[in-house]
């Protein structure tokens, strides 16, 4: 007798034990995959937030929601707008310009918003500082013009050099903000060389670069992106050493030297913000980080101007394209 209420009471309590484990297993251990928006408008950027993705799946170890707005969207606003009503845990952007309007649309939301490819987020307006952003908002930004710049000028002893950019493109701004900075502190002259649109595009490129510059700087924007092959086949014709700032490898034809985001990088920092701030972390409160940058130069270009690197310095390079 005294065995079979033994047994019984054993069997209650494994029940009771594992009533006990599925409830705590519901409250912690089965929680919903996190849903990610992440916004991207230009189809140069696509790897990078392809490589974003990836990372983060791998650091959570877990499956994530992922809804997207891509290059084909027409209406930023509203597609963020209709998102952001399936509260969605945060938003990733890619892009200067992007992540100033998508921060605009969800100021109000308490949604963190966390940022990659973006050249000055504090000359921009979208953090408050590097060390604490504040706004819920954080991310990845780009010192990839600096390095670009003081590596033309280390290449090609340049004094003066033009600045190609569109002043109407919030990240082009910003490019030539740093552009102009490093060219303060190298002790040379930049000039500007504006290109108002698309259609004054073939204009400045068949007429030239500025006259009595010894070198020209591109500044990466999604202006520049978009026009690349334009962009590349004007330099190319060109008898001064031309360089441009890139969001990944490789160097375009025309160029001298360039300067791309290291996109592993870029994506495992940005992964490591998301992390963080889904474990409770807050985003405002989180520094902003620096994305390593890839170095390119082109000796057959070199060559065809006339440059003779010498190899101290091509040592500064990542990556060398030589077809000799």
């Amino acid at each position: 007798m005294l065995e079979r209420r033994l047994q019984r009471h054993l069997v209650g309590r494994g029940v009771l034990l594992f009533v006990l484990a599925l409830a705590v297993n519901a409250c912690f251990g089965s929680a919903s995959s996190p849903t990610v928006v992440v916004v991207n408008t230009l189809e140069a950027l696509a790897p990078a937030a392809a490589e974003f993705e990836s990372q983060l799946s791998a650091a959570l170890d877990a499956d994530v929601e992922f809804l997207r707005v891509g290059p084909e969207t027409e209406d930023l606003a509203a597609a963020i707008e209709s998102l952001i009503a399936s509260e969605p845990d945060l938003i990733v952007t890619f892009s200067t310009p992007t992540s100033l309007a998508t921060a605009g649309v969800v100021q109000k939301a308490d949604i963190p918003l966390v940022f990659g490819m973006v050249t000055d987020p504090v000359g921009s307006g979208l953090v408050v500082s590097i060390e604490t952003p504040g706004l819920n908002i954080t991310g990845v930004s780009l010192l990839n013009v600096q390095r670009g710049v003081e590596l033309l000028v280390n290449v090609t002893g340049a004094r003066r050099i033009a600045i190609l950019h569109q002043p109407s493109d919030a990240a082009a701004v910003a490019g030539l903000t740093h552009a102009r900075r490093t060219a303060d502190m190298l002790g040379i002259e930049a000039v500007d060389m504006p290109v108002a649109s698309v259609s004054d595009l073939a204009g400045v490129l068949e007429g030239g670069p500025v006259e009595g510059v010894d070198a020209v700087y591109v500044v990466g924007s999604p202006f520049a992106i978009s026009n690349i092959a334009a962009i590349s086949d004007g330099v190319a014709t060109w008898d001064v050493p031309a360089a441009i700032t890139l969001p990944s490898v490789p160097l375009r034809d025309g160029f001298l030297l360039g300067v791309a985001t290291d996109e592993t990088d870029l994506a495992r920092q940005m992964a490591d913000r998301v992390v963080a701030i889904l474990e409770g972390g807050s985003a405002g409160r989180i520094s902003v980080g620096v994305a390593e940058s890839v170095a390119m130069i082109d000796l057959d270009q070199a060559r065809r101007l006339g440059i003779q690197v010498p190899d101290p310095i091509l040592l500064e390079f990542d990556t060398i394209l030589d077809s000799n």
